[in-house]
């Protein structure tokens, strides 16, 4: 049996299911993050879209309107936003609430045609390593622009 040297060892790539996981967690985190208040009196949360709760960032989801089944827009910026467990968990994304508050940002009939992306989309590796690098540049880069919401309190209040 041929020993390899350290330098003839091939380099693991990430297995597909692998890269998937990982480019859902980081687009979660950059959801949730583009979604979030940053304030000085507060830990930075956000407001669930159905809901309106406020959220500490860390204890949210990214909440798909067309499920995350369909691989067309699962990683699609205007089907997800941050979103209460309780609203994406137990009541199935507030779908009907999260279509109209997506047709009120993006303009009327958006829902309708993200719905429409049903059909099957295989993604390539490289495809899944690029979105991946993308959103963690996305991630820093509104961590590093983001202005902080300074909340003023009056004399006498």
């Amino acid at each position: 049996m041929k020993r390899r040297s350290t330098i003839e060892k091939k380099v693991r790539k990430m297995s597909y299911q692998t890269l998937k996981n990982k480019l859902d967690k980081v687009f979660s985190v950059y959801i949730r993050t583009r979604d979030s208040i940053f304030t000085t009196q507060t830990t930075e949360g956000f407001l669930c879209i159905t809901c309106g709760r406020y959220i500490p960032i860390n204890k949210g989801d990214c909440g798909h309107f067309n499920k995350r089944q369909h691989m067309k827009t699962r990683w699609e910026e205007k089907n997800c936003h941050a979103q209460c467990k309780g609203c994406n968990n137990f009541e199935q994304g507030a779908q009907h609430k999260h279509g109209k508050v997506i047709d009120r940002l993006y303009g009327a009939g958006t829902a309708d045609m993200l719905l429409s992306f049903k059909g099957t989309h295989k993604y390539y590796c490289h495809e899944l390593e690029a979105m991946i690098e993308l959103y963690t540049k996305k991630i820093s880069a509104l961590l590093f622009e983001r202005p902080i919401v300074q909340i003023v309190q009056t004399e006498g209040e």
